[in-house]
């Protein structure tokens, strides 16, 4: 049996994961602008003949394409790591090691019987 901080644990893991696929997607998504623009700027300065130019018309598309399912990841995750945010994860687990640190100091104080009235076998002494 999993206990609450375990679930936690797994639950913070998960969304450190999801942040850093994150980070990478928008750094791999940053690089296909940047090959865009290379491009782009190719198409602008040079000259080039009608078979040259389909061809780099093929090449942005393939980017483009590319460039698409990062974004489509991108926004999946957005919405994942929005909806858990990391300081509200932390006072989860602040709060359930609390919890856990008073259940090893509860003590019990009986209601009715008190020391030496009753022994174990609900017999009276």
């Amino acid at each position: 049996m999993m206990c609450a901080e375990e679930y936690i644990n797994d639950i913070m893991q998960t969304y450190n994961t999801a942040l850093k696929e994150y980070n990478a997607l928008i750094k791999e998504l940053s690089t296909f602008d940047l090959t865009l623009q290379d491009i782009l700027h190719n198409i602008e300065l040079e000259t080039f003949n009608a078979a040259e130019g389909y061809m780099l018309a093929k090449r942005i598309k393939e980017f483009r394409v590319e460039r698409r399912k990062i974004k489509n990841a991108i926004e999946q995750l957005q919405i994942f790591i929005s909806c858990l945010d990391e300081s509200k994860l932390v006072k989860i687990k602040t709060r359930i090691k609390s919890k856990e640190e008073q259940q090893c100091k509860r003590k019990y104080t009986p209601r009715v019987l008190f020391d030496g009235e009753c022994d174990y076998n609900n017999e009276a002494i």
